[in-house]
């Protein structure tokens, strides 16, 4: 099953509920995201206040509702500087809400398809963007049903 929704849209929900500070316990930086009876729905927590948002999605195919964590933030130690002698240094990354920003740049619709076996978000657009990102089981994501944004 294709799942459909605008990258404007999935954009502006992952923003909603972004968390700021990097957390030391993993999977508190991933959003999980699911397909329910009543949308697609991102939840993010730091245990002390999960945030939901919910956005409209259509699909082609057989209805088969997931859910998946996929990565907001990852920090890449190493050094950074133009001569790589530079001191080592810690840098955060936000990979999905980025590739996100860009694609809803371009007003692109969005085609995900999601492989349970291997936990993996494949994302397309048109016929010559391709994008997989690996993804955290959604039972690991602590039970969570927050403020909605």
């Amino acid at each position: 099953m294709i799942v459909i929704v605008t990258a404007k849209e999935l954009y502006a929900a992952v923003k909603k509920v972004r968390r700021i500070k990097f957390r030391s316990l993993p999977i508190l930086n991933y959003a999980r995201i699911a397909l329910t009876k009543d949308g697609m729905k991102i939840t993010t927590t730091d245990i002390e206040d999960p945030t939901t948002t919910v956005i409209d999605y259509s699909y082609s195919g057989r209805l088969q509702r997931w859910a998946t964590c996929v990565p907001m933030s990852i920090q890449v130690t190493g050094c950074w500087g133009p001569h790589r002698s530079s001191k080592e240094s810690t840098r955060e990354f936000h990979p999905f809400l980025d590739w996100l920003k860009v694609a809803a740049a371009y007003k692109e619709t969005l085609y995900l398809d999601f492989d349970s076996k291997k936990e993996i978000l494949i994302v397309t657009v048109g016929t010559n963007s391709r994008t997989e990102f690996k993804c955290v089981n959604a039972d690991e994501f602590p039970p969570a049903e927050g403020r909605y944004v």
